[in-house]
């Protein structure tokens, strides 16, 4: 879940994503220290 300032916290590491996304919940995919970020069906990245 992305909070009202636009970060979502990970292992204690915060990952800002965008403050247009605050309230949305997104996929965090990590392997080998890539991380995908997916929103409903589409990869941001």
């Amino acid at each position: 879940m992305i909070a009202a300032c636009g970060r979502t916290c990970m292992h204690r590491k915060k990952i800002n994503i965008s403050v247009v996304m605050a309230g949305q919940k997104l996929g965090i995919e990590v392997d080998d220290g890539v991380r995908l970020v997916s929103f409903m069906r589409y990869d941001l990245g």
